[in-house]
């Protein structure tokens, strides 16, 4: 094993009171950017099995009154709430008061699919429920209340999938487990999570807030990059929890995630009704990289960033390694940040790519590819391309050049000189990309190149959530307007568009019989089809 050599040959021999003072200096590196009083923050905290935990701090929890952050400012952790719903769900069903493999008519008794999907499926991202963001941002600009999102949810007469059949990663399904929460305790589910997942696990100053709460003054302000340095975001506040919205302290992480994910020997790999397996369950990601075990998850939202992971069954430590990462910034990767921890303290063996996002992919043997224009995003950035199959194997040709991939198992192709693969899959008319099991890409099949047309006008899709979006011209080319939000889109190919907020991909198609369609394209959205009227 080569290690890096600050840390040769004595990494793994030291005690805890070698580091009891001070990290690594290669470690320490890593908040050098951050060392600012005009720059967010960064915590970073890592502890080698009983060993004390040790933390790097950098940067500012309030850049405007000079304060710093420490280990101890709760930071919004997003998706890293989820694993305290979980478990917060696994209370119930210890106390045999419901049963994973029951299905949701109990809770849900008006929704067309509470009869399909079972607890079960909602813990591990297997229910078939669209995402329902990108909906909510499109049909109702402002977030209400819990009722109000569960409603949105119910009203989805068509799944994506027959549940247990296929995994695809949705918020809905925790926003479901916080409403089957309060439904069961009589409680909020706040006060529900803070009463008996929180404090009990000692977690004192943890808590959520709602979207008129009063933030307490110890709270880290959220930054967004700045053409001139960081700027104060709105706080990701909300009345809608479950999926996100758990203010924690890098140190309350820490412990926290020597009670859960330590013990997370009890949470396995789930399996699809076809016996594959998902490296998602209960809130967090499984994974096996370099032969050691990983429990991870990350976590975003505007002005934030995070990751946690705990590491087991290496030989180079025999001891579990716990990771966390919080950052008062969606400019700074947490998730990258700790890779590179991670490979600090246990070698280059372990160094891996690690994306913003990461999907499981499933592939389907008997899908095949469908050629044409794909669009979507890699690794944060919009990637077009040409797919085609060439004498067998698929080509895959861009701005950049075209690459080719042989067939390997399970219907997918992948290059002989890199981990990278490609998969048709989550979806029909879709592609996933993975590099190293990492997902850096998800791309849907856009219309075909035609001859210009005026695509202005409304749109309509009413099968599984209701979207309407109207299309008008502008001095600058085109508008998208939908639940009074106006965004600009700018052209990317022909008859391909992207929204000023980088977030939509649209592509319009005139069918032979004169209608119009729309694929619209979110990255949590998916992609939908909709029909001028």
């Amino acid at each position: 094993m080569k290690f890096p050599k600050l840390l040769a040959a004595t990494l793994l021999l030291v005690s805890s009171a070698v580091f009891a003072a001070d990290p690594p200096a290669a470690i320490s590196k890593l908040c050098d950017p951050y060392r600012s009083d005009a720059s967010a923050g960064m915590v970073i905290g890592f502890q080698l099995g009983d060993d004390a935990p040790i933390f790097e701090t950098c940067g500012m929890a309030d850049i405007a009154n000079g304060i710093a952050l420490t280990k101890d400012h709760p930071v919004n952790v997003g998706s890293l709430t989820k694993q305290f719903f979980a478990q917060a769900l696994l209370n119930f069903v210890e106390a045999d008061e419901i049963s994973l493999n029951q299905d949701l008519m109990r809770f849900f008794p008006e929704a067309p699919w509470a009869g399909q999907i079972k607890i079960k499926h909602l813990v591990s991202h297997m229910s078939g429920l669209r995402e329902h963001w990108a909906y909510w941002m499109l049909a109702k600009p402002k977030a209400d209340t819990l009722a109000d999102v569960v409603a949105l949810i119910s009203s989805q007469d068509k799944l994506k999938f027959t549940p247990g059949s296929e995994f695809s990663y949705s918020n809905a399904n925790y926003i479901l487990i916080a409403d089957i929460i309060q439904q069961l305790s009589g409680k909020k589910a706040r006060d529900y999570i803070v009463e008996h997942v929180l404090r009990p696990s000692g977690m004192e100053k943890s808590d959520f807030y709602a979207t008129f709460d009063a933030l307490p003054e110890t709270i880290a302000t959220a930054y967004t990059p700045s053409d001139t340095g960081f700027s104060a975001a709105r706080q990701p506040l909300s009345n809608i929890i479950g999926d996100g919205g758990l203010y924690a302290s890098a140190s309350e992480m820490l412990h926290w995630s020597r009670r859960y994910l330590d013990s997370a020997g009890a949470v396995r790999k789930t399996l699809l009704d076809n016996g594959n397996a998902v490296d998602y369950n209960r809130g967090v990601w499984l994974s096996t990289h370099a032969g050691c075990d990983q429990v991870e998850h990350g976590g975003s939202a505007p002005g934030i960033s995070s990751y946690m992971a705990v590491v087991t069954g290496c030989e180079e430590t025999k001891k579990n390694l716990r990771v966390i990462i919080l950052a008062n910034s969606n400019g700074i990767n947490a998730a990258a940040i700790a890779e590179q921890v991670k490979t600090i303290l246990l070698g280059d063996a372990h160094a891996r790519q690690f994306p913003a996002y990461r999907q499981s992919i499933v592939a389907d043997p008997g899908r095949d590819f469908k050629p044409g224009r794909y669009a979507g995003f890699f690794n944060g950035q919009i990637l077009m391309a040409k797919f085609s199959m060439d004498a067998g194997r698929l080509k895959m040709k861009t701005d950049k050049g075209e690459r080719l991939f042989v067939k390997a198992a399970d219907g997918r192709f992948a290059r002989a000189d890199q981990p990278l693969v490609v998969a048709a899959s989550s979806g029909e008319n879709s592609i996933r990309m993975t590099y190293d099991t990492l997902a850096l890409a998800y791309l849907t099949l856009m219309p075909p190149e035609q001859d210009s047309f005026d695509p202005s006008g409304r749109y309509e899709n009413s099968e599984a959530l209701p979207l309407r979006i109207t299309i008008q011209s502008s001095k600058d080319g085109y508008v998208m307007k939908a639940a009074g939000r106006t965004l600009e889109l700018k052209a990317l190919a022909a008859g391909i568009y992207q929204s000023e907020n980088g977030a939509y991909l649209l592509g319009f198609e005139k069918a032979e019989e004169g209608h119009i369609y729309l694929t619209l394209f979110h990255d949590s959205l998916g992609a939908e089809q909709l029909q001028r009227i």
